[in-house]
């Protein structure tokens, strides 16, 4: 299916089979509900593969680092942030930290991260990653994965649907994106 036959499939449930008066709405629907299933729970990885991206991250020798500039605006989800399995040969304890305990890293040592046992801290505030780790003659190179959700690119009419998205997800976009068209046709038309 395209996207053009998807949009043209919204458009005919809601009785505007050209097009003529909801086109330009169906098509920010659509897109929104791209958005919101990505987003959440309902759906699986395996559904929405075109948006998944892995960024492998180096750390430094000590300190805080974040990781934001990878992501931009365009960050949705994160899935996943586990160690690189070939990091030195070295296991490498992530400690994910609220963002209370993160901001009192520095002014308390039992909250620092444990350098012999090759652990790493990160929170997770907004859209920002941050990281935390500390130098000592245990520390050897740590390499950590994020595995991220961001929003679609551009759709153009011709764009092929399946395989870059599962049918059953394409299936509930469209269905979120009539149910979403048919309330604000319902409110317009009070």
């Amino acid at each position: 299916m395209t996207y053009a036959e998807a949009i043209t499939d919204i458009l005919s449930r809601v009785d505007d089979p050209n097009g003529d008066t909801y086109e330009t709405r169906a098509k920010q629907l659509f897109r929104n509900a791209v958005i919101s299933l990505a987003i959440s729970n309902e759906v699986s990885n395996e559904d929405i593969l075109t948006l998944l991206n892995l960024k492998t991250e180096e750390t430094p020798t000590s300190g805080k680092w974040d990781i934001y500039s990878i992501f931009g605006s365009n960050l949705l989800r994160i899935v996943k942030i586990y160690a690189h399995p070939y990091s030195s040969g070295q296991n490498i304890l992530l400690t994910e930290t609220d963002i209370e305990t993160w901001n009192q890293i520095g002014t308390d040592d039992t909250l620092e991260p444990i350098a012999a046992r090759n652990e790493v801290r990160w929170c997770k505030i907004g859209k920002e990653i941050h990281f935390y780790n500390k130098y000592s003659s245990y520390y050897s190179e740590k390499h950590i994965n994020v595995i991220y959700i961001t929003r679609p690119g551009t759709f153009s009419d011709s764009d092929e649907l399946i395989g870059d998205y599962s049918e059953l997800f394409i299936n509930m976009v469209m269905d979120m994106a009539t149910a979403n068209l048919k309330k604000e046709i319902l409110m317009e038309n009070g």
